[in-house]
């Protein structure tokens, strides 16, 4: 028999409820611990503080080379020019990461309503910020110029919707109501807001924009692997928690 749970009941509740059950279920191994179910608002910060320390690295600006004149090369008669590949370009590379999400977590979770779901939605919402460390060289046919590392920080807003449609199935053989949540990560959307560059050094002119630019760029990239990240991860702690496997499809 399995009961359909009606809207605005607390969460943590049926948190709770995992956790009781799980209990009950264990009487019969005493050494074992009951699995502490944590609440909505741990996990989500569980899981952005771990995906934090995976860094997003572009260096695809940075071996940029062209070929030089290197004298000739002399074959019997016949004499033709010889090139050497050279660094050459304004070369740059990033490296971004979030900054101590622990420290920068402002966190909040209110009930939502989501078009056609008649379970529970909630709407969980933090900013947290983003650093990235661009480096920066310019060369002329190898020799080198300009150079040094910029740092520029940047506020991101964090929205996940989860839902949760409860239901309490029984039986006539188990006494114990068995619970499921049946939580589901619907979305996860990290948005760049303000970009602060705080140091340039000794760039001007087109370089300054060029190197913007490239913060844009991977800061932006950032954001894209954090949702796909925080989606993957969130679900998984969910689906453990209610002890669910689930069939991830693969990337693209």
């Amino acid at each position: 028999m399995k009961f359909q749970l009606t809207r605005g009941v607390c969460l943590s509740f049926f948190l709770w409820m995992f956790t009781v059950g799980a209990s009950f279920a264990e009487e019969s191994a005493p050494e074992s611990q009951p699995p502490v179910a944590p609440n909505l608002e741990e996990l989500v910060r569980f899981v952005v503080i771990e995906s934090s320390n995976e860094p997003y690295l572009n260096d695809k600006y940075w071996n940029k080379t062209s070929g030089r004149f290197d004298g000739f090369r002399v074959r019997g008669l016949r004499i033709s020019k010889r090139e050497k590949e050279v660094r050459h370009g304004f070369c740059r590379k990033y490296s971004a990461s979030l900054v101590n999400p622990e420290k920068h977590f402002r966190f909040e979770i209110k009930e939502t309503t989501l078009p056609k779901f008649d379970g529970q939605a909630y709407l969980i919402e933090t900013n947290l910020r983003a650093r990235c460390e661009g480096t920066f060289a310019h060369y002329v046919y190898g020799a080198k110029g300009i150079n040094g590392t910029t740092i520029a920080d940047a506020d991101v807003r964090v929205r996940l919707v989860v839902t949760l449609k409860p239901t309490a199935q029984f039986s006539i053989a188990d006494p114990i109501p068995k619970f499921s949540l049946n939580a589901e990560v619907r979305d996860v959307d990290f948005k760049l807001k303000d970009i602060d560059v705080r140091k340039v050094g000794v760039l001007d002119g087109k370089f300054v924009e060029v190197l913007g630019d490239g913060f844009q760029e991977v800061f932006e990239q950032l954001i894209q692997n954090q949702e796909k990240n925080v989606k993957k991860k969130l679900q998984k702690e969910l689906d453990d928690l209610q002890g669910k496997s689930r069939k991830v499809p693969p990337e693209k």
